[in-house]
């Protein structure tokens, strides 16, 4: 599956981060019912127990320095969008 180009979101202020930040308040979680999952292991295992991805953020350097990362939707079959996040 070919994925259109996504421009790199390069600022904290950005209202995507912020609220995908306010997602470490538990409150936060419980009102919309939405959670932040952290790793390539840990979203490879919420696609295997039927867990739909929103987004997946991932840092833009590492798309640069690693293959790996810039493949990781296509190995891990994630049909969520990829946002490329500067660090």
């Amino acid at each position: 599956m070919k994925r259109p180009l996504i421009t790199t979101i390069e600022s904290l202020q950005n209202p995507r981060i912020k609220q995908a930040m306010r997602l470490r308040d538990a409150s936060t979680r419980r009102q919309t019912g939405r959670f932040l999952i952290d790793g390539d292991r840990e979203i490879a295992l919420a696609e295997q127990h039927g867990i739909e991805l929103e987004i997946v953020y991932i840092a833009a350097e590492s798309t640069r320095l690693s293959p790996s990362h810039a493949t990781a939707a296509s190995q891990h079959s994630i049909a969520a969008p990829l946002q490329p996040v500067s660090q």
